[in-house]
């Protein structure tokens, strides 16, 4: 029987051979799935009580400054505010746009026919 410090030297061979990992898997390959199982459970479930669960805001400043320019503050508010104003003028002008492109086809359907 080899002593413990000759397996010791073989052991960097026996780790790299195929045989010798076919082996492991089929004795423990079970037991590793399933302490794999419970780490990847406990770690999510640590994320998520760590981190306070779903649904809650950050507490922060109600206005905070989303940028500046030339020196003058610009909250989040503002910026928000001069978004919906901007969307609704490209709505007002692309509807315009439609409506005239339909009365334009509808025209050269009526001369067409």
């Amino acid at each position: 029987m080899p002593s413990f410090f000759d397996r010791l030297r073989n052991l960097p061979s026996a780790m790299l051979s195929i045989s010798a990992w076919r082996r492991f898997v089929q004795k423990y390959g079970t037991y590793c799935s399933i302490l794999m199982l419970f780490a990847l459970m406990f770690g999510f479930g640590w994320n998520q009580f760590g981190s306070g669960g779903c649904g809650k805001a950050p507490v922060g400043v109600t206005n905070p400054i989303a940028m500046k320019v030339n020196g003058i503050s610009i909250t989040q508010k503002q910026v928000a505010a001069a978004q919906s104003q901007a969307l609704q003028q490209e709505e007002s002008s692309a509807q315009a746009t439609g409506e005239a492109s339909v009365a334009q086809a509808y025209a050269t359907a009526v001369v067409c026919s």
